[in-house]
């Protein structure tokens, strides 16, 4: 977790912090972290973004959330109410742009941008159980994507958080992929945006059986 910096005191004083998560974060955190090891940070309490909270205006709080609109207005309407000192936000994956913006703009509204000390994107969309076994923490996806009822934008959302879950993995271990997939259209769209997230330059094969994608360089 982040480390705030000490606004009063010596430097290695404790710094006693809040943690706010959302419910998808919760998950990935739960398998993982015991309250004791939260305690051991500094963490006296956690507590979920969507529920009402009681003001500790001289406490710094972590936010660890998804980037999405609902949870960017929570933190806008939680900083300008002012109800922790400091506002260190991590998000789970990268924030777009606009999301950022958004941010800026609600923030500088409500005259509570110097509340936000550090934003960070951590791509951590994914749940490590072992050394070299990972989860993305969708179970319900194979039935999301097989859905004779599901419409487009609910199949591309599902899309979106697995492209975003891989590149999560591939940005933590901090490798360059070499991606071969089937020739199905949902697969191949996932594989796709794994690329565009990486930003990278990449050339495509076309095989008879497969397609396979490459780094350039």
């Amino acid at each position: 977790m982040n480390h705030p910096v000490v606004t009063g005191g010596t430097a290695d004083e404790e710094v006693y912090k809040v943690l706010i998560l959302d419910r998808f974060c919760r998950d990935l955190l739960s398998p993982l972290i015991r309250v004791a090891d939260l305690r051991k940070h500094g963490i006296t309490l956690y507590l979920m973004l969507e529920n009402e909270r009681q003001n500790i205006p001289d406490v710094p709080a972590i936010y660890f959330v998804q980037p999405s609109q609902a949870n960017i207005q929570r933190i806008i309407i939680d900083a300008t109410r002012g109800i922790y000192e400091t506002f260190h936000l991590n998000f789970s994956s990268s924030l777009a742009r606009p999301l950022l913006e958004e941010l800026a703009t609600g923030t500088l509204k409500g005259d509570c941008l110097h509340r936000i000390a550090k934003v960070y994107d951590q791509y951590l969309e994914f749940v490590t159980l072992e050394t070299a076994m990972f989860s993305l923490a969708q179970p319900q996806a194979y039935v999301q994507l097989n859905d004779p009822a599901a419409q487009d934008h609910d199949v591309e959302a599902v899309i979106e958080g697995i492209a975003n879950g891989l590149f999560s993995v591939l940005a933590t271990l901090g490798v360059v992929p070499v991606i071969r997939c089937a020739r199905y259209y949902l697969i191949f769209m996932s594989c796709s945006q794994v690329v565009q997230c990486a930003g990278f330059h990449f050339f495509m094969v076309i095989r008879r059986d497969s397609y396979c994608l490459v780094y350039q360089g």
